[in-house]
């Protein structure tokens, strides 16, 4: 009885280790192909006052929508994102597809009378 169960513990650790070891190659190979570089924002100083309260905003720079710094910046950010989740793209795409499969792609609300018209919406 002894000897089945450490054939048992040995298996189920060869398994455990074998799932383990590789999650862990895949991702090492991820972190080795891709140099990802951080964007971090500037820090621009603005002091709002309101109420007799006043406070620092170091980012206040980035509601300037029109700022080209900005876009750069939220550029930026949005291509580490891309390159931090670019080995989600598949699993994405299942997702995406499995999701709209769920949906019903043509579908239209009950009629209704509003002024003494028939009003509905449809969605094809």
């Amino acid at each position: 009885m002894y000897r089945y169960n450490l054939i048992l513990i040995f298996i189920t650790l060869i398994f455990v280790g074998s799932c383990q070891k590789s999650n862990s190659d895949k991702s090492m190979k991820t972190m080795q192909t891709v140099e990802i570089k951080v964007p971090k924002a500037k820090q621009k100083a603005k002091e709002l006052k309101i109420h007799g309260d006043t406070r620092i905003d170091n980012y206040y720079w980035l509601r300037e929508k029109e700022n080209p710094e900005v876009i750069d910046y939220l550029n930026a950010e949005n291509e580490y994102f891309f390159q931090q989740t670019a080995h989600t793209n598949d699993f994405q795409d299942q997702l995406f597809q499995e999701m709209k499969g769920r949906i019903k792609e043509d579908d239209q609300t009950v009629p209704y009378k509003s002024n003494g018209y028939f009003y509905i919406t449809k969605y094809e």
